[in-house]
């Protein structure tokens, strides 16, 4: 469609919507369940929409109980693992993937931190809970892709065009965090997205290169009690759209640096 070929556009639609028919019929059963079972396997065909929308659930919670079964860890190598974590919160469990990040068993990020890693391992067991050392590359960054979805996810640093011309800033805070700060060194300039609760309050700064534009989105908050620079945002010169959906705001800036604030829930 950006190229204006309509015709094959239609065309590419239609084949994809009838590929994820036929996949399914092919390869999940009734209780959405692959062939394959293995983690890895739920993760990319959830990614690549191989699916029907209706039944993704069904692969959803087969890839969950294979995480639950594993002591909640992963079992995903090179080509899976990069989407692990967008897959649980974009199928509604961000609860388990924070349960992956924070896991601090073998085979795990955090695992890999506590024997003393400073850079990423080729190997889940590279040095075993045992401390035996194993022959593979202790600087392989493959699995390293968990620092993409800290920033996008955790950080809340995201852009939906090319060079960061628009950028979006959604910080997605869990109970165990209380703080985090990311920043990006853009074609337009540095770009910052940090937050932090702190007695039951949000404290979001973000920072805008210029000719750039940004959306913010606010978890959890109301008209009445968010603050822009100690100014209701409603009154705030520098927010050009607010739009209240469900338990978020979005909010359309340009260029600037910009502080939010309002009340957070902390249960």
């Amino acid at each position: 469609m950006a190229l204006g070929n309509e015709k094959d556009c239609q065309h590419y639609s239609e084949l994809n919507a009838k590929i994820r028919v036929t996949f399914a019929d092919e390869y999940v059963s009734p209780d959405g369940m692959l062939p394959a079972h293995y983690q890895g396997m739920y993760v990319l065909a959830l990614k690549m929409e191989m699916v029907p929308a209706e039944i993704r659930p069904l692969l959803t919670d087969q890839l969950v109980d294979l995480i639950t079964q594993n002591g909640c860890r992963l079992d995903t190598g090179f080509v899976s693992v990069p989407y692990l974590l967008d897959v649980l919160c974009d199928n509604g469990r961000k609860d388990i993937a924070y349960q992956l990040l924070f896991q601090t068993e073998c085979p795990s990020w955090l695992y890999e931190v506590e024997k003393g890693a400073t850079t990423i391992w080729e190997t889940w067991d590279a040095i075993t809970p045992e401390g035996q050392v194993n022959l593979a590359s202790f600087n392989h960054y493959a699995f390293g892709c968990v620092g993409d979805w800290m920033y996008r996810f955790i950080g809340g640093l995201d852009k939906t065009q090319a060079g960061y011309k628009h950028i979006v800033i959604q910080p997605k805070p869990h109970k165990d965090l209380t703080y985090a700060r990311t920043s990006h060194k853009s074609v337009c300039g540095e770009i910052i997205s940090s937050w932090k609760i702190q007695d039951g309050m949000m404290r979001i700064h973000a920072v805008i290169p210029p000719n750039a534009t940004a959306t913010i989105r606010l978890t959890e908050a109301k008209f009445s009690s968010v603050l822009e620079g100690g100014t209701n945002i409603q009154a705030s010169p520098d927010v050009s759209t607010i739009i209240h959906d469900g338990n978020d705001i979005s909010l359309e800036v340009g260029s600037g640096s910009y502080v939010f604030e309002y009340p957070y829930p902390t249960t």
